[in-house]
């Protein structure tokens, strides 16, 4: 079984379940995907992109974009709202910086 780690492929995959303090984790499609040196996953046919969401004032809003509520992670915010101008600011919360598609409405749970 590859290594994951919060920054690997598979830890934002829908099809991995993904448990870091319990280092257990699991692959709907046993990891088909191709691994470095070090058994990380790097690349994979089937990766499927969790959707992350952020509820916000009752309703849930899909999650652009999200950074370190630090001055680099402001920076680097501003730079992706910048370069993705359909992006803004919906929250600033628990040391993080949440970027949402300016189109999203937002969902009721």
């Amino acid at each position: 079984m590859p290594s994951i780690s919060d920054d690997d492929l598979c830890s934002d995959c829908a099809h991995c379940t993904y448990v870091p303090e319990a280092e257990r984790h699991a692959c709907a499609n046993d990891f088909p995907g191709a691994t470095d040196d070090d058994d990380y996953v790097i690349s994979c046919v089937e990766f499927m992109p969790r959707v992350r969401t952020y509820r916000h004032y009752g309703l849930d809003y899909g999650i652009a974009a999200e950074f370190k509520d630090t001055d680099e992670g402001k920076a680097q915010a501003n730079a992706f709202m910048e370069a993705n101008p359909h992006t803004g600011l919906l929250a600033v919360e628990s040391g993080r910086i949440i970027i949402a598609a300016l189109a999203d409405r937002g969902t009721k749970p």
